[in-house]
């Protein structure tokens, strides 16, 4: 997967109300981490899809992938 420049600035602002300095491979072992197994499966089932795709990424946010892409993340209401 994919990790946009506009992802890990939300990531930062929105999930870990901090501003780091991420390594691509250290977030994306941070965020398996995070992860349940079916959040994990449900993942693998959608990322290729054209259309964006809403992924609960924890319990407290959701996180928006297209085109094998993580796009942003989003604050579950």
């Amino acid at each position: 997967m994919r990790i946009s420049n506009h992802f890990i600035e939300r990531f930062n602002q929105r999930y870990m109300k901090n501003n780091l300095d991420w390594k691509i491979p250290e977030l994306r072992n941070y965020m398996k981490k995070v992860f349940k197994d079916r959040q994990l499966k449900h993942l693998e089932n959608r990322r290729d899809l054209e259309k964006p795709q809403y992924i609960h990424f924890g319990k407290h946010h959701y996180l928006i992938v297209r085109n094998n892409t993580f796009v942003t993340i989003y604050n579950r209401k």
